[in-house]
């Protein structure tokens, strides 16, 4: 979350992490999610061209550049860390195994509309089917 938001801000990190929604290369890219939406087709030629071009730099100098952008632009690692701890606390919780147990029974896992869609799955689902109506 601390590292999406400095990729994307603040509005934008609430609205990918509270809707759970997927979105498209090309939306990633306005938002600052990637670094480019590259279609399909040329996907190939462009990572083999830009492979190239970089392979022909000075080791030294490439570690360098990752070293001060990284310095600039990554959070320090203990947010990541309470991140994560509150994961797990959140892994231990009912409504996540009633999601989770969901999921798997709609093909969780699997090649399948779940698996590919699951952004749009987690839309249709309820922390805990038995204390809400029915959608």
């Amino acid at each position: 979350m601390n590292r999406l938001s400095s990729l994307v801000g603040r509005g934008r990190a609430f609205e990918i992490l509270v809707s759970g929604q997927d979105f498209d290369g090309e939306l990633a890219e306005r938002y600052g999610y990637v670094n480019r939406a590259i279609p399909d087709e040329q996907f190939v030629d462009f990572v083999d061209a830009f492979a190239q071009r970089v392979s022909r730099f000075d080791l030294l100098a490439l570690a360098d550049i990752k070293r001060f952008v990284n310095a600039a632009t990554l959070p320090a690692d203990e947010p990541l860390r309470a991140e994560i701890d509150a994961f797990w606390k959140a892994s231990e919780r009912p409504a996540f195994s009633a999601l989770h147990s969901q999921a798997f029974k709609a093909g969780y896992s699997q090649r399948g509309p779940v698996e590919l869609n699951l952004g749009d799955f987690v839309g249709t689902i309820l922390a805990d089917p038995g204390s809400y109506p029915t959608r």
